[in-house]
């Protein structure tokens, strides 16, 4: 008896409009990367009714160092690329608490009276970190999160808005060495200046001065 041959299915078609492959990473300077950005709809948390989406920043950076790196966004209504500054600034810090035995990213709001940033648990607010991931090799931190826009925190002055399709601003900063693995000064150089259109898919702006 001759054994029949299975017919091979053809290939499915390719798709009328294919996505269009990512930007490629872009350094901002300092030799920190933003590697992707996306504005992104994601399910409202601890919401349970159905469909109820929020607009989310989805960003990867990458860093390096092996020590604590984050990046601080301000009011676009109230500064620009060359006038921001850590006052007034939000934060997502990845770093290692010393209870953690892993890299975390955390949500952070300006200190008050001139101190360093601390973390919106500790004044009223709501960590609004929705997902985050964080590797280390080669002497690299690449790290992603993602968090709404617009939270609840911004109606008591704990989070910035971050207006959807407006230029915002940013600094990236990181550690003095690969030792310091919690949030400290970062000293001077360590920082730069940048712009991120929040428009999915369009690539950041030229960085800004470092000052």
């Amino acid at each position: 008896r001759r054994r029949r041959r299975r017919r091979r299915r053809p290939p499915p078609p390719p798709p009328l409009f294919p996505p269009p492959p990512p930007p490629p990473p872009i350094d901002i300077g300092n030799n920190i990367t933003v590697v992707t950005y996306h504005v992104v709809q994601v399910p409202v948390p601890d919401d349970t009714t159905i469909n109820t989406t929020v607009a989310a920043i989805n960003i990867t950076l990458s860093f390096p160092t092996l020590g604590w790196c984050g990046i601080a966004w301000g009011d676009a209504r109230k500064v620009n690329v060359s006038t921001i500054t850590m006052t007034n600034s939000d934060y997502a810090i990845a770093e290692l608490p010393g209870s953690s035995s892993s890299f975390v990213v955390r949500d952070y709001t300006y200190g008050r009276s001139g101190r360093k940033p601390v973390l919106d648990t500790d004044v009223d607010g709501v960590d609004d970190i929705i997902a985050y991931h964080v590797e280390q090799h080669d002497g690299r931190t690449l790290w992603s999160f993602v968090k709404p826009l617009n939270t609840s925190d911004a109606a008591n002055d704990v989070d910035n808005v971050l207006l959807g399709g407006a230029p915002t601003p940013l600094i990236a900063a990181h550690a003095r060495n690969d030792d310091e693995k919690q949030l400290a000064y970062h000293g001077s150089g360590l920082h730069v200046r940048f712009e991120l259109p929040l428009v999915d898919g369009a690539p950041p702006a030229p960085p800004g001065p470092t000052p």
